[in-house]
């Protein structure tokens, strides 16, 4: 079968790709982790690869702890890229199509990586944006990932198997019910993110965690799920960053007082308490 062939939405395949790198930027930087997930809407998540590849350069800016696990049990890239290839070809016969999210940051790093070491590219030039896709259908991505390449690869393609499997009229009713907003301060303070996170768990409301982003590199970050749900981080980037992303489903009227509610918190609680000053809006990041 074609690639290109017309297969029924549910049953069609798609591989979620994932990947974890030691910095932004593929030929500089190298690509530690390769994970994919494959599966359908009819048949759930059918299969899944996992590969470490063997770093050929000594600079890990982010994902550090992949780029230890890579240096100590990597493939050379050459043998990782073929296993990938070979796991993937009988799926792509079927009429797989390839996801990624976002796939303008994970796709070339594979597309790349093939070139160089396969000398070819078997995967093609073509993956879904499911954030792109989420949000051309009036929906958000929302999904926790622990950072390692098979398992994120996994969680996000149930999820967007899961956003596939509604029906039209469904998607619509979501699309229209969403209530969404964004807050961004840029501010100065005294303390590293470490003291920031103590201070924040010692005196709530929420729990932060340190997490690393590919881009920007280290962050605090915190989030909550229901109808009434945000995720915020704080950014340490040309001095630091208080970014908080909210939607709900509730009421708008309801939807409208959460969001005064958290924009408050955030401004005459959370930001004093780290000791911000110099506070100004700002764009946001991602």
């Amino acid at each position: 079968m074609s690639r290109e062939a017309a297969v029924p939405t549910r049953e069609q395949l798609w591989i979620m790709v994932d990947v974890e790198t030691s910095g932004p930027v593929y030929g500089r930087h190298d690509m530690t982790e390769l994970g994919a997930a494959v599966g359908s809407v009819v048949k759930g998540v059918v299969d899944r690869f996992e590969a470490f590849l063997r770093p050929e350069g000594a600079e890990a800016l982010t994902s550090r702890d992949s780029y230890e696990k890579a240096k100590a049990r990597g493939l050379p890239p050459k043998d990782a890229m073929r296993r990938f290839a070979d796991w993937s070809k009988p799926y792509l016969e079927q009429g797989a199509r390839f996801v990624a999210r976002p796939a303008a940051f994970d796709w070339p790093w594979i597309v790349h990586y093939a070139w160089r070491h396969l000398g070819g590219n078997p995967f093609g030039f073509k993956a879904v944006c499911a954030s792109s896709w989420f949000e051309a259908q009036g929906m958000t991505f929302k999904v926790d990932l622990p950072h390692v390449a098979v398992e994120d690869a996994t969680i996000q393609l149930k999820r967007f198997l899961e956003a596939l499997g509604m029906a039209p009229e469904m998607k619509e009713t979501l699309a229209g019910l969403w209530t969404r907003k964004t807050l961004a301060r840029s501010f100065d303070s005294p303390l590293p993110l470490e003291q920031m996170k103590e201070l924040l768990n010692s005196q709530g409301p929420w729990q932060w965690v340190t997490g690393d982003s590919h881009w920007w590199g280290d962050y605090l970050g915190t989030a909550s799920d229901g109808p009434d749900s945000f995720k915020a981080r704080i950014y340490d980037v040309d001095g630091y960053r208080f970014e908080v992303e909210f939607a709900s489903c509730s009421p708008r009227a309801e939807a409208e007082a959460a969001w005064k509610s958290l924009e408050s918190l955030v401004t005459e609680r959370l930001l004093p308490l780290v000791k911000a000053v110099n506070v100004a809006p700002c764009d946001t990041l991602n």
